[in-house]
């Protein structure tokens, strides 16, 4: 955080940047205190005309307008200053947080998680070349190859391809926010019928593009979903082979035992909704009554990627299994049997990043910080204020009960409610709020 002080004579006296290495930055602007109602206005006309986006918020019980959309620091003291909405040299204090650099790890472990499914594609295509390249060159002890080893590599490649190319849009922490924004304004447009037509939220649903999504967006959304059928018909595969071949000498069970277990936890995993921490624990009894088993199952319904993860890391015992077949028949030195424990190391590695994938790719953002969460939540503060009072109430729960439901947001429901209540209450004592409170007075007045 950083806080610049401006001359007493400026419409901003007070700035207050609030930024990360991970995150764009976001300012609170507050207004010397006799300013107009028109001056303003006109100064957040001109912050939204550069394309910024504004709100009026609460911070601590003080009046502010968060803005976002600038570069930097200096991009937005550059344009007030221009503006003559800030005057003179501004003292400075930063707080030392911001000139910390983030832990290594903390950075890498963000990266993995924004792109966990991309990198699981292409560890898990280079195990499934491998696969298809054991049944183009392995053959039988009748010198034929086996065509359900070379289905089942086929069709593992074009899964892995898929999740590669597919798996995780560039997700930045920004566009979690701009999502969560679409969706409360199209569920509270759904619930109160429409939105108040100068409110943010009504902005934001107007820009919301009504056309079907293009082939590359439904590829980028279902890529999870698709990689999964595509591996499930690849484990079918592999069982079909692994059982001929257990057919003809018991002692050879590694390949059975992989499709069996990998065609059970795809197939699983593939039909399982994934849903929310709130929305598993509405209604339930707290953690410490429901057992280890409900608490497990909750576990594998919040991911259920964790479950073909985790679970998968088990199938590839068995495929070491099938390696080592293959290294105790094979004559010395041949080393063939190397490309399939090459596979085998492969997937481990892709498995360990599926288990902390989503199904849903918006959700590779990661969660909302508190900024982001006050910008929603003073969004929807200016339409739920514009309605009668004996309304406001129940929007307030639906709401918040909405966002709870929603991976990202990581707050229970009365938490929630508690910080709209605090944005919606302070509205007409928010100086930036003007033309709201002006919205406000014409309901009274109808």
């Amino acid at each position: 955080m950083a806080i610049y002080r401006f001359s007493d004579d400026s419409a901003i006296p007070e700035i207050v940047f609030h930024h990360t290495a991970a995150e764009p930055p976001v300012a609170l602007l507050a207004a010397r205190e006799d300013l107009r109602a028109e001056q303003l206005a006109e100064i957040r006309e001109k912050l939204e005309a550069h394309s910024w986006q504004c709100v009026a918020v609460t911070v601590d019980g003080r009046s502010a307008l968060q803005v976002n959309g600038f570069a930097n620091e200096k991009d937005c003291i550059d344009f007030l200053a221009e503006h003559r909405f800030i005057i003179g040299t501004p003292q400075i204090k930063m707080d030392a947080q911001d000139d910390a650099k983030p832990a290594r790890f903390g950075g890498i472990k963000q990266f993995l998680k924004r792109h966990s499914l991309s990198l699981a594609g292409v560890l898990n295509l280079f195990g499934d070349i491998g696969l298809l390249w054991d049944g183009l060159v392995g053959k039988d002890a009748s010198g034929k190859r086996d065509k359900y080893v070379i289905t089942a590599g086929s069709l593992y490649t074009l899964g892995g391809a898929n999740l590669a190319l597919f798996g995780n849009r560039s997700a930045k922490p920004e566009q979690a926010v701009q999502v969560l924004s679409e969706k409360t304004a199209a569920f509270i447009k759904k619930i109160n019928g429409s939105l108040p037509e100068d409110s943010g939220l009504a902005a934001i649903d107007s820009k919301v593009s009504t056309k079907p999504p293009s082939t590359e967006s439904f590829l980028h959304r279902t890529a999870a979903q698709n990689t999964l059928l595509l591996y499930m018909g690849g484990a079918g595969a592999k069982l079909i082979s692994g059982y001929k071949t257990f057919r003809k000498e018991h002692k050879k069970w590694g390949s059975l035992g992989y499709g069996i277990s990998s065609v059970a936890l795809k197939t699983i995993s593939f039909f399982i909704p994934e849903q929310t921490k709130g929305s598993l624990e509405d209604g339930q009894e707290s953690s410490a009554k429901k057992g280890p088993v409900r608490s497990f199952i909750n576990w594998i319904k919040e991911k259920p990627l964790r479950l073909f993860g985790y679970g998968s890391m088990i199938t590839e015992v068995m495929l070491a299994r099938e390696a080592y077949e293959k290294y105790r028949d094979e004559k010395k030195g041949a080393g063939a049997y190397l490309i399939l424990a090459g596979t085998t190391a492969a997937y481990i590695l892709a498995d360990l990043l599926v288990a902390i994938s989503s199904k849903d790719p918006s959700n590779a953002a990661g969660s909302l910080n508190a900024d982001g969460k006050l910008r929603v939540m003073a969004l929807a503060a200016e339409v739920i204020a514009q309605q009668p009072e004996e309304r406001r109430e129940e929007l307030m729960n639906q709401v918040t009960k909405f966002w709870a439901d929603l991976p990202g947001v990581k707050d229970r429901q009365p938490k929630l409610k508690a910080m709209l209540q605090e944005q919606v209450e302070n509205i007409p004592r928010n100086v930036w709020a003007s033309r709201v409170v002006d919205d406000m007075a014409l309901q009274l007045n109808r």
